[in-house]
């Protein structure tokens, strides 16, 4: 349900900005990556915030 959430929060960032920096990682999909993530500090990668667009988009 993690996935299907996101992307509802995706859904309404270009209307709600201050959920547009939230950082999402899913930690049953990104179980590896999301607990060295948060040993590094939970860095600020702009790839991962909900507010994130690809430039092909």
């Amino acid at each position: 349900m993690d996935d299907r959430a996101r992307s509802h929060f995706l859904a309404v960032s270009p209307q709600i900005d201050i959920i547009r920096g939230i950082m999402w990682v899913n930690p049953d999909t990104d179980s590896v990556y999301c607990l060295d993530w948060l040993q590094r500090g939970a860095p600020i990668e702009r790839e991962r915030q909900l507010g994130y667009q690809h430039r092909n988009q």
